[in-house]
């Protein structure tokens, strides 16, 4: 039997039993962990915002419990990719609200509620997600865009952010002009 210790994912993390002959072994290892890292998530709280971890408005890391928006987007992800190896569904009905929720108005991953700090890099952990949802198959809500869709959406939007006028072309860091970092190039 190996014990699994996930300190950097889960702080104060407790080993996990775990036999890598066993598939039942290995599913029950990652519904714990997925439930644990759900413990983190509010957004399905009353009052809170759908997709969004403690402190993603803000994006301190430095502060405890403090997460940024681009977490929560792989967060989403790495539940998405449980889903798909496990069959786990107990955390669909968040994951499919949140992708959907964080999209936007315009359902391209730039949500005017995280413009004070909105990254490119960020929106794509996002739009991996939702790409990671349409290659699984994951379900779709009726009458909602579609998985794909919402990353089409974020590649139309990003690609009029493409800059040639400086480094020979690149993305630039933040999506707003106002933002620390906007003229730094990826």
């Amino acid at each position: 039997m190996h014990r699994l210790l996930l300190t950097t994912i889960i702080p104060f993390a407790q080993a996990i039993n775990l036999q890598l002959d066993s598939p039942s072994s290995i599913k029950d290892a990652s519904k714990k962990i997925a439930n644990d890292m759900m413990t983190f998530y509010t957004g399905d709280e009353p009052g809170q915002i759908p997709g969004l971890l403690p402190g993603s408005l803000d994006c301190d890391p430095g502060k405890p419990n403090n997460y940024c928006w681009w977490q929560a987007g792989a967060m989403f992800g790495a539940l998405i990719n449980n889903w798909q190896y496990t069959g786990d569904e107990s955390h669909n009905a968040d994951i499919q609200i949140s992708l959907l929720h964080q999209s936007g108005d315009q359902h391209n991953y730039n949500p005017s509620n995280h413009s004070k700090s909105m990254g490119v890099d960020d929106q794509a952990f996002w739009a991996f997600s939702a790409l990671d949802a349409a290659e699984a198959n994951f379900p779709e809500l009726e009458g909602e865009p579609s998985w794909l869709s919402l990353a089409q959406g974020l590649f139309n939007f990003q690609r009029k952010l493409w800059d040639n006028a400086t480094c020979g072309g690149g993305f630039r860091w933040q999506v707003v002009p106002v933002n620390n970092g906007y003229n730094l190039k990826k």
